[in-house]
């Protein structure tokens, strides 16, 4: 098992771009790299919740030749319908969660990793 820091997030440096292709290329080349290490099976599996279940299914379009399964775990398929318009009733959970753990780590800003996400960004030092 591995665990990766897509770039600039967490202790990772570099810059934030969530759901770009960049990240995703990212995402395909770790596998890739994890599938030609010598401890590696050469089969590599994803499994994770929510932001990391979504990019599941955009790494699994560019088919690394590496990935063998994907268990995307409560990850939204259809942006309208499971994020912004929620059964139909207007949702702001996505922009929140964006600004409280993404825009705040999203340069490589390690320190602000470990805030916890309660409250209203105002209350956050």
């Amino acid at each position: 098992m591995i665990r990766v820091d897509s770039r600039g997030a967490g202790r990772s440096p570099g810059r934030r771009d969530v759901f770009s292709p960049g990240e995703i290329a990212d995402f395909a080349e770790a596998i890739e790299w994890a599938g030609t290490r010598s401890w590696s099976t050469a089969k590599a599996g994803l499994n994770d919740i929510s932001y990391y279940a979504i990019t599941q299914w955009q790494v699994a379009v560019l088919q690394p030749p590496h990935l063998a399964a994907i268990i995307p775990w409560e990850g939204a398929g259809d942006y309208y319908r499971d994020v912004s318009r929620h059964g139909g009733i207007a949702s702001n959970v996505f922009t929140e969660w964006f600004n409280r753990r993404v825009a705040s780590v999203r340069h490589g800003n390690a320190d602000a990793s470990t805030r916890p996400m309660v409250g209203r960004a105002r209350d956050r030092a």
